[in-house]
């Protein structure tokens, strides 16, 4: 079996036809005390779990287990274990089959496609998401080819094991000669005054704004203290004289929330 996404015909299945959907509730939070058990909601964050709670015998408490949360702003996630769902999340599953993590991840990716559109002034409903269309790959019989889709996310798994083995294997080799050292706590230390052991470099820029955003160019730091200080891609040409080399520490001299990073 040819594993290429493009060797396979496609096709459009109404959601509700393949999938069985249920819908949460609501629960009051004085009900809620905390747990072990997941509870879902609608959230792009931490895989859709908001926090963990008790078991409750409330007509309320709807708990699903291996199975696919769509809340109703568009949000998939799979989830193998047991969790309980609030009032706006969606639990899906395959009618004719179970889910493993490797089929899920394929489903989630597809349903993606399909409420990626949806938000708070369009929310997707319990009613609208089975007549939600998917599309997905199909064998012969013109019927969802679930082998192959299972298949394809352990090849391309298989295929970051192995780019990820040969990344170790790589700094194994750099670090294997290594020699032993005294621990930081039995070394001496000293002060030092920064501008005698560094030399210091002001960055050349005038500003984002003065220069042209590209994916493709250089890295621009900026005052920010996440992503490694890049705030951005910008071509350099015309701009030659503002690039520098690299091989330093970049250090924020100026921003709010950011200065000293």
């Amino acid at each position: 079996m040819e594993l290429e996404l493009t060797n396979k015909k496609w096709k459009e299945f109404l959601i509700g036809n393949l999938f069985t959907i249920s819908t949460g509730a609501l629960l009051p939070k004085k009900q809620l005390k905390k747990g072990n058990i997941p509870r879902i909601t609608a959230t792009d964050l931490n895989n859709g779990v908001y926090d963990y709670y008790t078991e409750l015998e409330h007509k309320n408490h709807r708990t699903e287990s291996n199975f696919i949360s769509v809340s109703f702003l568009g949000s998939v996630f799979y989830h193998p274990y047991k969790a309980s769902l609030d009032m706006k999340i969606h639990s899906v599953k395959l009618k004719e089959m179970e889910f493993n993590k490797y089929l899920a991840q394929f489903i989630v990716l597809a349903l993606k496609r399909t409420t990626s559109l949806f938000s708070y002034g369009d929310q997707l409903s319990s009613s609208d998401l089975p007549k939600k269309k998917i599309l997905l790959p199909v064998n012969e019989k013109e019927e969802p080819d679930f082998k192959f889709m299972e298949l394809f996310i352990k090849h391309k798994e298989q295929q970051k094991l192995n780019t990820f083995e040969s990344h170790i294997n790589k700094r194994i080799n750099e670090v294997k000669n290594f020699k032993e050292v005294s621990s930081l706590d039995e070394t001496k230390w000293g002060e030092f005054e920064i501008g005698k052991l560094f030399k210091l470099n002001a960055g050349k820029s005038k500003g984002l704004n003065h220069l042209t955003k590209d994916k493709t160019g250089v890295n621009y730091l900026g005052a920010t203290n996440s992503n490694n200080g890049v705030l951005a891609y910008v071509k350099i040409e015309g701009n030659e004289k503002m690039v520098q080399q690299g091989n330093c520490i970049a250090f924020i001299r100026n921003g709010e929330g950011s200065m000293g990073f």
